[in-house]
């Protein structure tokens, strides 16, 4: 039987094999005369088929598009592309897509769908685990431009969230280690008892292990949840969810996404628990534990990268935290519990210190971790 988790909104997340689930079987006959499958050529290679054959026997015909892998392909083109596409096909406000793939596939395709005839529903099958517990949730979609990350987009819930941990198998050992960066910023932000187990898990984790893996996706999931249930819209409580990534949307934009996004986002919880280090929140003991763990966990974090500061700050100063012509950031006072300040869950820091988290960050990425 499916495990179900469902946010204040009523929008569900299905824990169920993919390919034996009635409900998504039920959810593409319902009213719709086409399914849309869209993915990337990795993921295709493994599941596209698979999927097709199971909508098959079920009397379900359906299109689908391989997409290249990678940021790059959250583009105003390739979006324009896809919708292109649809339309020779003749999909209507009589289609239902489904998002086959990680973030980048979750973000583009949420984004078509949210815009395409005035909105279109989609099902969402991530077979990432940075997705499963992260850009598949939450309804945020998304693509880049050459200003910054994401900064074209809508808040979109899907029909439903499908998560097959099954789907982890074919998942590259690098991807799987670098989810761990959102999951360790789950922990952080929220729950110390979560930052507990996964530290006393390592082994586990490591391996794979269904169990510990089942309960460590879930968690992220319920996390997730409850807070996106009390700020559909970021504006409040949901930006607790942006830490680390001021930084990281930074690095992926300044390399141009050859940092992938879930080593820029452990980069930027080393880099903005160190901020929150500096300014008397954190204690030296917890800066340390978020290190060690991020080092037991093999996330590879060292990256030769060639950054100037006046190239962050660049970067920065198109944040859309800023308020006022002051950077924000979320800030950790412990393990488990962000800072919360004047109503702000995201706090204005001085230039000084702001120089001075560069100035660590620009060490960080030339040489090691001080």
């Amino acid at each position: 039987m499916d495990t179900i988790i469902v946010d204040a909104l009523g929008h569900p997340i299905y824990f169920s094999d993919i390919f034996s689930s009635e409900r998504i079987i039920q959810m593409c006959r319902h009213e719709f005369e086409n399914v849309f499958i869209v993915t990337d050529k990795n993921v295709g290679a493994h599941y596209t088929q698979k999927l097709l054959n199971y909508l098959a026997r079920n009397h379900i015909r359906a299109q689908f598009t391989m997409i290249p892998p990678g940021e790059h392909s959250k583009s105003r083109e390739l979006k324009r592309s896809i919708e292109d596409m649809m339309f020779a096909l003749g999909c209507g406000r009589d289609t239902i897509m489904i998002a086959l793939g990680g973030g980048v596939v979750t973000d583009l395709a949420g984004f078509i769908a949210a815009t395409y005839c005035r909105g279109i529903p989609i099902i969402y099958i991530p077979t990432s685990l940075l997705a499963m517990v992260d850009a598949a949730n939450g309804g945020k979609t998304g693509i880049n431009t050459d200003y910054g990350k994401n900064l074209i987009g809508t808040f979109t819930n899907p029909e439903a969230v499908f998560i097959d941990i099954n789907l982890l198998n074919t998942l590259p050992e690098n991807e799987y280690l670098l989810a761990f960066s959102e999951i360790i910023k789950h922990a952080l932000i929220f729950d110390d008892d979560y930052f507990t187990l996964i530290e006393s898990h390592i082994g586990d984790i490591l391996k794979k292990d269904y169990a510990i893996l089942s309960k460590i996706v879930k968690r992220s999931c319920e996390i997730k949840m409850l807070i996106i249930s009390e700020d559909q819209a970021e504006k409040s409580k949901r930006e607790m969810l942006n830490f680390g990534h001021t930084i990281a949307h930074a690095l992926e934009t300044l390399s141009q996404y050859a940092i992938n996004h879930g080593q820029a986002v452990a980069i930027g919880i080393i880099a903005e628990s160190y901020l929150s280090n500096q300014m008397k929140l954190l204690s030296d003991a917890h800066f340390h534990r978020i290190k060690q763990l991020i080092l037991n966990l093999n996330i590879p974090v060292t990256v030769k990268a060639t950054l100037s500061k006046g190239d962050l700050i660049a970067v920065l100063n198109r944040d859309k935290k800023i308020r006022k012509n002051k950077h924000r950031f979320v800030l950790l006072e412990k393990i488990g519990a962000v800072a919360y300040a004047k109503n702000l869950y995201a706090q204005p820091v001085a230039p000084i210190l702001l120089d001075k988290l560069i100035d660590y960050l620009i060490s960080y990425l030339t040489s090691s971790l001080p």
